[in-house]
């Protein structure tokens, strides 16, 4: 054996135990022994290999792992550019794997357009069937000098060939199509992620039916069952509950019928809670919230805040069936497992303010504003400032809860620093720029506004407040729709309590609004229709009602 000979086995049992290291999570170690394998075959002026490549993109996992997101991007591009000197770029499965490795750093970063362009050029790379593969990379061999083609890689595109290619080239092809859905969900294409969802789960199914491995087959089922769940989550973003819930029990069964009861399982069941939940079906959701809090408990750590988070949700349920005492007590026995597991996160916060709300509808006010104070000091903590849009929620609870006890005026001081907030006034001005944008936190701050100053008897400022809330409806929800139309009433009432004939105008105008609203929507003979023609049929009658002398 050759001094070059001994080198190349060095290079090679170094490669080899770093990947040993690696698959056993010893990052560190198994990092040495990849540098140190590359440095060997460097100093050996050993021709560049695909194994140089796979050296690489390990290097890179590892460096992704550690969030260290340049280091990995700039090492799966070495991958990448080896394989292309090597085998060209079109139909090169380990490519594709790198064109994909290179967009999930930069997913993971949120930078989703150059996700997008990196799993696009995946996708365009992928290998529609073998003679084009065999041809790319042929085409490329040709163009290398004699010493280049080494046995390693001619092993390489040997392996094109052999029994496992026809599986890899389908998991590759399910991760380039699911990225591509992935980001377009982000994005909010939720039709265009569901395609490519839809193209993933159609090579998943094929490649389920191969004869393989046990567990080859579980990881393929658990694939299968985790695209069901992508494409049931993009049609729940889309309003679509029905179909979010036939993909979601889809993945149930898959899971089921593989694993029986596992942390999947569970998590397939608190998804189908969730559907239920959104349409209103409670008691639907109960039945498959409590499924999943029972085989959570019984697979899980006593801990896991998976366990805590349906407990909460099994709270929310109960909440909104009126039943606030059994509700306050699952919301307590989440928290109580979210801290016994030291984790201090803004869902252990949303607990709290779920135990206010509930408090809250019992009439007790004190506890209520207690549990409400304890949220907002741990997000306060989180963000580190008391001047932040996601404060706001946690703020008009503890506002409406003073509203109750008709302590007006201190409730206006929550309500108006929320509204400072909101309008960019202050710390986080396109933070508060977004949130006023694309959510509907405003029109709720501008309620409570609207009715606080109601009560104290500024109705001026009480129509401002409620024409803003109106302004947005009209945007999103447009003039024909209940929300609305409460508006148009809500505003009649403020200016027709104002009393002058000038207000009076306005406030015929605006239940004018409201019952053409209402007639467009529900019909001329529906009840609600009828109640806001009466208050037309009223104005009438106190205008024309002639004054004492």
């Amino acid at each position: 054996m050759t001094p070059k000979d001994n080198e190349q086995t060095d290079a090679l049992v170094a490669a080899g135990i770093g990947s040993t290291l690696f698959h056993k999570g010893d990052n560190d170690r198994a990092m040495h022994h990849y540098k140190r394998a590359l440095s060997i075959r460097r100093a050996a002026n050993t021709p560049y290999s695909y194994i140089d490549a796979k050296i690489y993109t390990c290097i890179g996992t590892i460096h992704e792992t550690k969030g260290e997101s340049q280091l990995a991007i700039d090492n799966f591009k070495k991958a990448l550019s080896l394989r292309q000197q090597l085998f060209g770029m079109k139909g090169d499965l380990e490519a594709v794997a790198s064109c994909n490795n290179i967009g999930t750093v930069y997913f993971h970063q949120n930078d989703l357009k150059l996700a997008l362009q990196w799993f696009l050029k995946a996708l365009d790379i992928l290998p529609s069937d073998d003679s084009s593969i065999s041809l790319t990379i042929e085409s490329t061999r040709s163009s290398q000098s004699e010493s280049e083609r080494s046995k390693i890689d001619k092993a390489e595109v040997n392996s094109h060939k052999s029994d496992g290619y026809e599986s890899r080239k389908a998991e590759i092809a399910v991760k380039t199509y699911s990225n591509n859905g992935s980001v377009q969900y982000k994005l909010g294409q939720y039709d265009r992620a569901i395609e490519y969802y839809k193209f993933a789960l159609s090579i998943q199914k094929g490649d389920t039916n191969e004869p393989i491995t046990r567990e080859k087959k579980e990881r393929n089922y658990s694939s299968l069952a985790s695209i069901c769940c992508n494409i049931a989550n993009a049609h729940s973003r889309k309003g679509n509950l029905s179909k979010a819930l036939e993909y979601h029990v889809g993945a149930l069964r898959t899971r089921q019928k593989v694993f029986g009861d596992n942390a999947e399982t569970a998590a397939s069941l608190h998804s189908i809670g969730n559907q239920y939940f959104q349409a209103k079906k409670y008691a639907k959701a109960l039945s498959a919230y409590l499924s999943a809090l029972k085989t959570r408990k019984r697979v899980l750590e006593e801990n896991h805040p998976d366990i805590a988070a349906t407990g909460s949700s099994i709270g929310c349920v109960m909440c909104h069936q009126g039943n606030y005492i059994e509700a306050v007590e699952y919301f307590r026995e989440a928290i109580k497992t979210q801290e016994a597991g030291l984790l201090r996160d803004s869902s252990l916060a949303k607990m709290y303010a779920n135990i206010g709300t509930a408090l809250k509808k019992t009439g007790n006010y004190d506890a209520a504003l207690e549990n409400y104070e304890k949220a907002f000091q741990i997000q306060k903590e989180l963000l580190g400032t008391d001047h932040h849009p996601s404060l706001c929620s946690i703020q008009m609870n503890i506002g409406s809860v003073h509203c109750k006890r008709g302590a007006h005026e201190d409730a206006l001081q929550y309500f108006t620093k929320c509204n400072i907030i909101l309008n960019g006034e202050g710390e986080h001005d396109s933070a508060a720029t977004e949130t006023s944008q694309s959510s509907s936190v405003p029109v709720k701050l501008y309620n409570h506004l609207a009715i606080t100053y109601k009560e104290i008897g500024n109705y001026e400022e009480a129509a401002t407040y409620y024409t803003k809330k109106l302004s947005i409806q009209e945007t999103t929800l447009g003039k024909i729709h209940e929300d609305t139309a409460k508006t148009y009433h809500n505003i009649g009432r403020t200016y027709e309590s104002k009393g002058s004939n000038e207000d009076f105008d306005k406030a015929l105008n605006y239940y004018k609004l409201c019952f053409a609203s209402r007639k467009n929507q529900f019909g001329i003979f529906d009840r609600r229709t009828m109640d806001a023609g009466a208050q037309i049929a009223r104005m009438w009658v106190v205008q024309c009602k002639p004054t004492s002398t």
